[in-house]
């Protein structure tokens, strides 16, 4: 025990308060409410008010709680809670008194916690102005303040769990003005990323529910935002900021494959970009913009398909990006209001992740749309003269020049081909811009709400919508429309890229001739195989077509090197093999050249299942 914390300290206390400080010291609660006026009095006064630390310390011990009567255990609570209030109001408390109160705070806790519903009746006026319960979690700020002490904090078992049962409870009135909820952000700020114990600990605070957390984390991040639009607030708008960026930082701290699949399927990826829509332009912005951008793109990245990228597109990613690329240029400064890695977060944005899904229907039909919303923006000068700005998105434009008159001339000649509407009853065929699409999962498809309702009443859509499942354990498939369009893509770029393929194949002829290997893949030709056999790859993980040449027993090692992973299929006898980025996964389709369609029998993806690759 820290000797600051000795009784015999009292003795230092005038004569008048000295007896009290002793009666109080053993439990007595009268002598602790005369106290405490003396102590609120004397708090501000730095060390020389640790002289009433003892007091308290004596009020945590563990024995205190062996009383025998419901009124005993009551005043006894009550006592141990307000001392814990107490602390938090003294100032410079050393390090080694805070790390001492600690374990018996801990007991407190706990026992508080237990009994809460029997004891929460005692002298509320001296629980603090939340709800009772709420006081548990603020009893953890004086200890936070300190970094070892914090440390010890987090390195309790089931400190963590008991910091999500208290946060679940809070309704939506507390997330903006509660006391509790700066200690929770505090708290969060304090964990350390990666760490496998504290997403467990934290998930079992929330009854071992991690669609419940993600709701609940979207609520607030929901609140916080419309806090930061408005004026009227009890909570400073830095703080706010400080307070999205922590549940950013918690979020982080799960495995993806815990949170991230209840968070998607929660509907993260639109709350997020419509959170950055609203909150961007706002002074002192930059942190959370950033760290919102950085989450935004690796849920995009974990979800297998391109539904999360049209999800955020369609809430206002693209006019976010530009926004940012004039608000923080690529050589700011490094101020809090413009972290030096936005622009290469930007760029990953505008030059990888967006230009990924531009081979798909969906995604640039959003994109095309979201062009024309963003287009006071773009052909602004602001943009123009931004520092970086066309440089940033040069990629950007050149390929949605190509693609987006390639879809206006596709969608005119009517080239989508029919499908039949999702209710396994309905007999309804016909053009698939002419159905809904299921909002849920964004992959069902109906022509009438009737027929949306008999599929979830009868068709068991409903297990199906938007469940953790879509997320965790999908194996993407392209739709018709999409499969369509993207051979009008390659049909294209085959044109295009001619006389350059032509060229790929003399040169590597020639190198065949002379006994050296394919200058597009590090693995060495065959002796079996034909000297001029080869395969064309063209490879739009990057957006824009990029052509190569592999030998043809060498395809399979030339796919396996790129998804990462290992494959037990063979490749189809095939001229052309077409690499996708598709969430998260490696799309990979065949065709023969000159022929108008598909081969293959379906849609591969380069997903680790096993420490292989399925469908290639």
């Amino acid at each position: 025990m820290d000797p600051l914390l000795s009784v015999d300290r009292l003795s230092a206390l005038p004569p008048s308060v000295r007896k009290i400080a002793y009666e109080a010291s053993r439990g007595s609660y009268d002598s602790w409410r005369k106290l405490q006026p003396l102590m609120r009095a004397d708090r501000d006064r730095g060390p020389a008010s640790h002289v009433y630390l003892p007091i308290l310390f004596a009020n945590l011990a563990p024995s205190r709680f062996r009383s025998t009567t419901t009124t005993e255990i009551k005043v006894t609570i009550a006592m141990a809670l307000s001392s814990i209030g107490t602390l938090d109001a003294f100032q410079d408390v050393p390090s080694a008194a805070l790390q001492s109160f600690w374990p018996r705070m801990w007991f407190w806790i706990q026992a508080i916690e237990q009994n809460k519903d029997d004891i929460f009746a005692a002298d509320e006026d001296q629980l603090g102005s939340e709800p009772p319960i709420f006081v548990l979690l603020q009893s953890l700020r004086p200890l936070l303040r300190d970094e070892a002490a914090a440390r010890l904090v987090h390195d309790t078992p089931g400190v963590h769990a008991f910091v999500a049962r208290i946060w679940m409870m809070h309704p939506k009135s507390h997330i903006r003005e509660s006391i509790s909820m700066d200690v929770f952000h505090q708290f969060v700020g304090n964990c350390t990323p990666a760490c496998h114990a504290i997403s467990l600990n934290f998930l079992h605070g929330c009854n071992n529910d991690p669609n419940a957390l993600a709701a609940h984390l979207l609520r607030h991040v929901d609140a916080i935002v419309a806090a930061c639009k408005s004026s009227n607030n009890a909570v400073p708008r830095d703080a706010l900021f400080q307070r999205l960026v922590s549940l950013m930082h918690l979020i982080t701290t799960f495995p993806k494959d815990e949170l991230y699949p209840a968070l998607l399927s929660a509907g993260v990826v639109h709350t997020l970009t419509t959170a950055l829509d609203r909150i961007h332009s706002l002074p002192n912005a930059g942190s959370a913009v950033h760290d919102a951008l950085d989450l935004l793109s690796t849920l995009i990245a974990s979800q297998p398909g391109y539904t999360a990228l049209i999800d955020a597109l369609d809430a206002g990613l693209l006019r976010v990006l530009m926004s940012c690329t004039i608000r923080y240029p690529k050589t700011s400064s490094h101020s809090a209001d413009t972290p030096t890695e936005m622009a290469s977060l930007i760029r990953a944005f505008a030059e990888r992740i967006i230009p990924s899904g531009m081979v798909y229907f969906r995604v640039l039909s959003s994109l095309a749309a979201a062009l024309a919303q963003a287009r006071g923006i773009w052909q602004s000068t602001r943009f123009s003269e931004a520092e970086g700005g066309r440089e940033l998105w040069r990629e950007f434009f050149e390929i949605t020049g190509e693609r987006i008159p390639l879809l206006e001339r596709y969608v005119l000649s009517d080239g989508y081909g029919c499908r039949r509407c999702d209710n396994p009853g309905c007999t309804v065929s016909q053009k698939p811009y002419q159905f809904k699409r299921c909002a849920g999962c964004h992959k069902k498809y109906y022509c009438s709400r009737d027929c949306q309702a008999r599929d979830w009443k009868h068709g068991g859509h409903r297990e199906e919508c938007r469940s953790v499942l879509n997320y965790s354990q999908l194996i993407f498939k392209l739709g018709a429309r999409d499969e369509a369009f993207l051979h009008c893509i390659v049909s294209r770029d085959m044109t295009a890229l001619k006389a350059e393929i032509a060229q790929m194949r003399r040169e590597y002829a020639d190198l065949v001739t002379r006994g050296d290997s394919s200058p597009s893949t590090s693995a060495s030709a065959s002796t079996n195989s034909s000297p001029s056999a080869s395969r064309l790859v063209l490879d739009y993980r990057t957006g824009r077509a990029v052509p190569s040449l592999v030998p043809t027993t060498n395809v399979m090692a030339f796919l396996t090197e790129a998804v990462g992973v290992r494959s037990a299929h063979a490749v189809p006898d095939v001229d052309v093999v077409v690499m996708l980025d598709c969430g998260g996964t490696v799309l990979v389709r065949y065709m023969r050249d000159g022929e108008e369609e598909w081969c293959g029998g379906g849609t591969g993806v380069g997903r680790a299942v096993d420490s292989e690759v399925t469908g290639i």
